[in-house]
């Protein structure tokens, strides 16, 4: 069964890309990655002003079984994983 999850990420999506494109099998374009029995779609950034802070978010799309995307999204949180200071 194909599933779809998604992470909302505060991360530059060129860093995104180059992450997912080095996972991926093949792309559509800088859109839409695959790879066996997943597909990862990267969405545009978009800007986010609050006050004087600037934020970037990019939604990450997963699709694919849960047993194949689980694993692959775990390993991108811990990519991307930072702390606040």
């Amino acid at each position: 069964m194909v599933h779809e999850k998604s992470i909302l990420s505060g991360i530059r999506r060129k860093y995104l890309l180059a992450y997912i494109q080095s996972l991926c099998e093949n792309s559509k374009d800088d859109t839409f990655f695959f790879g066996p029995g997943w597909e990862i779609e990267v969405q545009e950034e978009q800007a986010k002003s609050t006050g004087i802070v600037n934020l970037t978010k990019t939604l990450v799309i997963f699709r694919g079984d849960s047993t194949i995307i689980d694993p692959i999204m775990y390993r991108f949180r811990m990519e991307f994983l930072s702390a606040g200071g």
